[in-house]
């Protein structure tokens, strides 16, 4: 008998692009910032979002992460992009947030917008704590609000009240 039980498993297909294939050897020859068809998967995505990591400044690497996912129509992906982009340009590049901005809010939740639209003039730090940050790269990881406690003034009654009626 010349089968063994290892030639009789099913074989696995890989979840990661095969050699000669991979992103890293692809994607640094594009010079444009919309990819071709072919490269516009998550391998990409993720490559680009390393490059990102890597060197935050890279305009180029930021814009054709930006395009994939709109490409994808991949919502998150585009809410991550866009807010690494505006963590790496600060105050600077306001011409390219906001056109950025217009392009991408179709695919952007109105939240995420609201608080984009509100760094064109205030810029996002990475320690600004969002809340749809998931996916980006360059922030803190920080999500929901510091905000911890709220001030409540309540209206003055002249005197002492039942504090189980309030």
């Amino acid at each position: 008998m010349t089968d063994s039980i290892f030639s009789l498993a099913p074989r696995h297909t890989p979840t990661v692009p095969l050699p000669g294939d991979e992103p890293a050897f692809r994607v640094d020859g594009e010079r444009g910032v919309r990819l071709p068809a072919a490269l516009r998967d998550r391998h990409t995505a993720r490559y680009l979002a390393q490059r990102v990591v890597r060197n935050p400044s890279d305009l180029h690497a930021h814009v054709q992460r930006i395009h994939l996912h709109l490409d994808l129509k991949d919502g998150d992906g585009t809410n991550a992009a866009l807010t690494d982009l505006f963590i790496a340009l600060g105050a600077g590049g306001g011409a390219l947030r906001q056109r950025l901005l217009a392009v991408a809010a179709p695919l952007l939740t109105a939240e995420l917008h609201g608080v984009l639209q509100a760094a064109l003039t205030a810029p996002l730090e990475p320690r600004t704590a969002l809340s749809q940050g998931a996916g980006a790269v360059l922030t803190r990881g920080l999500t929901g609000s510091w905000r911890l406690v709220e001030q409540v003034v309540a209206e003055s009654r002249g005197g002492a009240g039942d504090a189980l009626a309030e």
